[in-house]
Parts: structure tokens; sequence; C-alpha cells
């Protein structure tokens, strides 16, 4: 990767192949459900750390190179993650105003691509939406299906497809259904960060350790020169929560301006259990 620290002198994607004897790796965490993080073959590594109180190897690297940390982050999910099941919360801003927080049970593959939401929480015009990439088409354009709230919901149980990138879905929520997932986070973050490199108004800092659910995490704060809903870049602070144990962004805070009184929009995930085995038939 261009322009990083020469302390960190790793080329994507063999970040994590790295295995030298002045080097740290993370700890393995096995448990029921919970993917296996930092094995001996995939490690975040930083430089030789040691000390009682000092930073972790991977908080070192999180603090000096951000961005090749978020990078890792994506590399570790590729080797080790293939579905999961959360409890998803998001609230958004979409065409100027604020919708209510909402609830949602979210079963996800990463391939194919397939994605099941079940509202439980503030619902809005669907109850529950289905993708799978390839799946359904229609004029060229991707489609979910989705089973209607209310009454129309009892009469329509099977749902009814729309395009992903319609009107419908837009004035629903600012992403789409094919957006979702930790991967898609990460890419996005990584994209951003990429494309405002240079630009005096751009920054990715690390904020240091917080909370997030009542689990540890890596707190980052970006910058960007952000210019509007039609602008190249989709907000002006982001805080990104990325899970001390999964490596993944639990959390995502999306804001407008630089005293973050504007909310764009705020993405949570909790209850998350990883491969699991999905199937076609949970989607």
């Amino acid at each position: 990767m261009k322009n990083r620290s020469n302390i960190f002198s790793f080329s994507k994607p063999t970040l994590f192949g790295l295995c030298l004897a002045s080097l740290f790796s993370l700890q393995c965490h096995d448990s029921p459900g919970k993917v296996r993080i930092g094995d001996q073959r995939k490690t975040i590594v930083a430089g030789a750390v040691s000390g009682v109180g000092e930073m972790t190897p991977q908080e070192t690297l999180a603090s000096q190179d951000p961005l090749a940390f978020l990078y890792g982050c994506r590399d570790r999910y590729d080797d080790q993650v293939v579905d999961y099941r959360c409890y998803f919360t998001k609230q958004e801003r979409v065409n100027d105003e604020l919708l209510p927080e909402q609830g949602i049970d979210v079963q996800f593959r990463q391939q194919p691509y397939s994605v099941d939401m079940s509202w439980v929480k503030n619902e809005r015009r669907a109850k529950r939406a289905t993708f799978v990439a390839g799946r359904f088409h229609e004029d060229g354009q991707d489609q979910a299906v989705f089973v209607p709230s209310g009454v129309l919901g009892a009469l329509l149980p099977s749902g009814v497809r729309r395009s992903i990138h319609g009107p419908e879905a837009k004035s629903e929520s600012r992403k789409t259904i094919d957006q979702f997932g930790f991967r898609n986070s990460l890419d996005l973050i990584i994209k951003f960060c990429e494309l405002a490199k240079g630009h005096p108004e751009y920054e990715l800092r690390y904020m240091g350790k917080g909370r997030l659910n009542e689990r540890p995490c890596f707190v980052f704060e970006r910058h960007l020169p952000y210019t509007g809903v039609d602008g190249d870049f989709p907000d002006r602070v982001l805080e990104v929560y990325i899970d001390e144990e999964w490596l993944v962004p639990t959390g995502c805070i999306a804001y407008s301006d630089e005293a973050k009184d504007m909310l764009l929009g705020r993405y949570v995930h909790s209850d998350v259990t990883f491969n699991v085995g999905l199937t076609d038939v949970d989607f």
C-alpha cells in the first residue's frame, strides 16, 4: 500500500502472513459460535512491544497507521468469516428527515452474497427484505423480495420483488441492501479514505479504546471533505467502532458537520454470532 509508515512495510494482501520472531500475533479466542481470531498463519503485526500497561500490537498498529489496521481487519475477515447472524440497529436521515431508530434481525452470508432482514422495531413499508445476489433481475436491475408491513403483508405473505436501487428503496434508507455487511462497511470506509488522501480536510485518527454494547472496541474518527448529499463523499465525520476481539466494525456513526450536531446515520450490530452454517434455505 502506498504512503505507509516505514514501521509497517506490509504489502496487501500479505499483511497477516508475516510471521517474524520479533513481531507479536493476536491471541486466539475459541468460543462456540465465534470466529477464531489471530491464528499462527494470520496476525496483525506491529513491531515488538512489551511491558505492563503498554499498547498491544494491534493497538500500536491502529494508532500509528490506522488505514493499514483497517486493511488488516478486512484481510482477517476474508480469511475467517463465512456468515453470521446479528441484531442490527439503525437510524438514518433520509430526504432531510431523521427517521425513528429501527431494530432488525439479520442473517448474512458472504458467498453468494445473501441478506435476510426482519424488522422487529419501527418497520416502515416492509417488515422483511431478502436479497441474494444473482437470484432475481428485471430490466438489468437486481431485485430483492420485500414482505410489506401491515395489512398488505398479510395479503402478500410471499412478498413482492422490487429493485434494490429503485426510488422506493432510496426513499427508505441511505444505503441499499447490497451495501450491508462488515466486509462492505470496511470497503466503504477504506474507499473514501483512499479517495480523500491528500485533501487538507481529510483525516483518519485512532481515538483510543472504547466500548460498544459492553464490548471493548478500537475507536477511530474519519474526516472527509463532505459537501452535501449530492457530493463525492458520504459524510463529514464518521466514528468507527472496531470490536477488539472480532476486528469488524460493529458500530459506525456518520455526521454532516464537524460539531457532530447533524446525524446522518447510526449503524450498530449486537448479538453477533459468526459462522453458523447458513444455507439457501435461510434466504
